[in-house]
């Protein structure tokens, strides 16, 4: 509340203090200082009738060489433009006033929110990318299972597959996939439905069970003995006619051609128009995948190399909850074993399947779709191709952040310095330096020269005649704009110099003027792709800065360096009790999220309700009365 009513009045924010600082001691060195005089006397005094070539020549002429020395913009970033009378610096300055609005500050909660949207989107492409090249690392296989969620490993006729599954009813139970194909767990999934009728009780007594291992087979705690499961898938041979009937409407099964209890264990049976579609994922010794065909043909052939391919652990492994194949083909025909450990073995490749009903897993299997006709995408041996992450990686990393992610200042750095003011410190103490060694004493003295010019020092009294006296850019010149386009030539010959005899310290100026160039238009770029165009952002309206207030605290959840927290905190103007709101803002939402972390509770949430309840308005009468109902009953 406190910082909206402030920013509402387009106070509490504002350039930082550190760069301003830092444009203050560089224009305040004795050789800036007395060039921006000689710019500021040639600009003002239209009396010199000074050309306007010369005058761009005397703001731009040693863009070229080193530009700091007159706080020119580099020339190879020319397009940036020329501020005459405030330098390169002041075109810094000019750009981070623009992102905070020039002091209105619906544009800046436009701008900024803008800005903070386009960084998190770009980054979650620029991370993804980077992390699909290690994605699912060696358990990829293809992306179809990808993008199914390893539904088409099971089959790729997903169709025919879930109305199969549909018409099992509650047959299958998925959280006990251990067993499948186990007349136990059969049994299990029945009695979790009804009681065991007496014409299955009958039938499995007369197979050889006792009492008491009729029981054993529905207890789900306790591992059945193999023999006590042969036994009863005998038994269940013999459930036919009412009592199958029975089972069937238990279990809701309506799959045609069921002519006996142990049917529901052969998938040919169940399964009966998808069986042959019906693959697994195996691997070769060289941990190559393959989907290898659970059946050979229609003719409900099981394929003989899943005995070599399964994994272990189905095969001959004995493991909790799970019946292997090395028992199970000893209580089922063995084609239908395998077949059975095949299946198990592909439906739990399928994420959280133990938590699904066989309902819900036949309404995913429906309505799945592959990469069909896709052969690209089929192909593919990674879930992104390098060649697309090398994309993302050469023109979305741009950022100074890990792994070249872009963070806030990347589009907005000039409204708070990063990373100019440490350039322009730089920038600064090398030009003391010089100073100091005189080196830079006659480009100085040429600059009071140029000032002296244009303020007629040097006119002689004979018509417009210049004597400039012995020194830089000695002699007697026709005009003004003739001496000071001399002096000027002077300049760039005296900085030419200092370039060629000072290299060390010549490049250490272009180095920061040249780094604080490209930041400045890498900001221009990323605003252009980010689609804000400052100048045609709304000026009026409370809605920005509304949005822009609520979201204070999020932002302050991110502590990144040269992220929202320390930006917002660098433009507040801590002078103002609404600027320190800004950032307590920030504080307080972290604070939040670290209470709400352990279950304290806050009190930060004034509320919204009003103490008297708003009048209600009078709406057309949506329900009938007892005599109006009675009216329109048909009789």
């Amino acid at each position: 509340m406190i910082a909206g009513a402030t920013l509402s009045n387009n106070g509490g924010i504002g350039l930082a203090n550190t760069w301003t600082a830092a444009v203050g001691s560089y224009t305040g060195t004795t050789l800036i200082s007395t060039y921006f005089s000689a710019v500021s006397a040639a600009y003002s005094n239209t009396a010199a009738n000074i050309s306007a070539s010369t005058l761009s020549n005397l703001v731009t002429f040693c863009s070229g060489t080193v530009p700091a020395l007159a706080d020119n913009t580099p020339a190879a970033y020319s397009g940036l433009g020329t501020n005459a009378l405030s330098g390169f610096t002041g075109i810094v300055t000019a750009q981070g006033s623009s992102y905070l609005g020039n002091g209105n500050v619906t544009v800046f909660a436009q701008v900024f929110s803008a800005a903070q949207g386009y960084v998190l989107t770009t980054n979650d492409y620029i991370n993804t990318s980077v992390n699909s090249q290690t994605y699912l690392g060696s358990t990829f296989t293809t992306m179809n299972s990808l993008i199914t969620g390893n539904l088409s490993d099971a089959t790729l006729a997903t169709g025919t597959f879930g109305a199969d599954l549909a018409r099992l009813g509650q047959l299958i139970d998925l959280n006990n996939l251990g067993n499948f194909g186990s007349p136990a767990a059969l049994f299990r999934q029945l009695v979790t439905l009804t009681n065991i009728t007496p014409g299955i009780r009958t039938a499995l007594i007369q197979a050889g069970l006792t009492e008491a291992s009729v029981g054993d087979l529905t207890n789900p705690s306790i591992n059945v003995d193999t023999n006590v499961q042969r036994l009863a898938y005998i038994g269940m041979q013999n459930i036919t006619g009412t009592d199958l009937e029975q089972v069937l409407a238990i279990f809701g099964v309506t799959t045609a051609n069921i002519t006996t209890m142990a049917d529901l264990l052969n998938p040919v049976k169940i399964f009966p128009n998808s069986y042959p579609s019906l693959t697994v994922r195996t691997y070769n010794q060289d941990a190559t995948s393959v989907l290898r065909a659970i059946y050979d043909n229609d003719q409900g052939v099981v394929n003989s190399k899943l005995l070599i391919y399964l994994p272990q652990y189905v095969l001959t492994l004995a493991g909790p909850n799970t019946i292997t194949y090395e028992r199970l083909n000893r209580i089922i025909p063995s084609d239908q074993a395998l077949a059975n450990k095949a299946i198990q073995v592909s439906l739990q490749q399928i994420k959280n399947i133990s938590t699904l009903s066989l309902a819900q897993l036949s309404a995913a299997f429906s309505s799945m779709q592959t990469t069909r006709d896709l052969p690209a995408i089929s192909a593919l041996q990674q879930a992104v191709p390098a060649s697309v992450a090398a994309y993302y990686n050469s023109t979305y990393a741009t950022g100074s952040g890990p792994n070249g992610t872009l963070v806030i200042t990347d589009l907005l750095g000039a409204a708070v310095g990063i990373p100019f003011t440490s350039d322009l410190t730089n920038v600064t103490t090398t030009i003391n330096s010089m100073t100091t060694a005189g080196i830079l004493g006659t480009l100085t003295v040429t600059y009071v020269r140029m000032k002296d010019t244009v303020d007629g020092v040097y006119n002689t009294g004979v018509g417009n005649t210049v004597d400039i006296p012995p020194g830089p850019g000695a002699g007697t010149y026709g005009n003004v704009d003739l001496a000071l386009s001399a002096l000027i030539s002077n300049a760039s010959s005296e900085v030419s110099g200092i370039q060629s005899s000072y290299p060390t310290q010549s490049a250490n100026l272009n180095t920061n003027f040249t780094d604080m160039a490209s930041s400045l238009s890498t900001e221009n770029t990323n605003l252009s792709l980010a689609s804000i165009d400052i100048p045609n952002l709304l000026t009026t309206g409370r809605g920005p800065i509304m949005s822009f207030v609520q979201s204070l605290p999020n932002y302050g959840l991110n502590t990144q360096a040269n992220g929202p927290s320390q930006f917002l905190e660098t433009v507040a103007d801590l002078n103002t009790q609404g600027g320190q709101a800004i950032v307590a803002c920030l504080r307080e939402g972290r604070n939040i999220a670290a209470l709400s972390a352990v279950n304290v509770g806050v009190d930060t949430n004034i509320p919204a309700t009003p103490a008297t309840v708003p009048p209600q308005a009078n709406l057309i009468p949506s329900t009938y009365s007892d005599a109006e109902a009675a009216k329109l009953v048909v009789k």
